[in-house]
């Protein structure tokens, strides 16, 4: 659960993040 927390900030921050995914 704290790492989608993560995810879900990193994506804010960078759009390019989630095609990482």
């Amino acid at each position: 659960m704290f790492w989608i927390m993560i995810l879900l900030i990193l994506a804010c921050n960078d759009p390019m993040f989630i095609r990482l995914i």
